[in-house]
């Protein structure tokens, strides 16, 4: 068995930080109208939910993780923060101005490459000490 989305954060950062499948309640807050032609198609995909919890507030970003058709060929994806969501037009907005198309949904859990590039996404993003050691890692005492 391959590590879970949610096995990325590290055990003791788990009541600050969780990394799950978003739900379809999720995906709904963001839905809107888009259109245009998508800067590329990434299939096998799916919506994750990260939130952060502090003392005082709680923040949760969307992202999609999958993989590349076209400009690079299978190569893992993980997005910014998505701002908009349009399932009739399988489009999505990331708040860079990014314009992906959906290609076929993922289920269940995302793949052992899909978790691992959202680990090497999440230590690009500033959160590598909030992460549990990747698998197969040894840790020292």
């Amino acid at each position: 068995m391959h590590e879970r989305l949610g096995d990325i954060i590290a055990l003791g950062w788990r009541g600050r930080m969780s990394l799950t499948l978003a739900t379809e309640e999720d995906i709904e807050t963001l839905g809107a109208r888009l259109f245009g032609e998508p800067d590329d198609v990434v299939e096998d995909w799916h919506i994750v939910r990260l939130t952060v919890h502090s003392d005082r507030a709680s923040a949760q970003s969307l992202r999609l993780l999958g993989r590349y058709t076209r400009g690079a060929p299978h190569a893992p994806f993980v997005s910014s923060d998505i701002v908009g969501i349009d399932l009739d037009a399988a489009l999505v907005l990331t708040c860079t101005g990014g314009l992906y198309g959906l290609g076929r949904r993922a289920d269940g859990e995302p793949s052992k490459e899909a978790v691992a590039h959202m680990r090497h996404a999440m230590v690009d993003w500033g959160f590598g000490r909030c992460l549990s050691p990747a698998p197969g890692t040894e840790v020292g005492p």
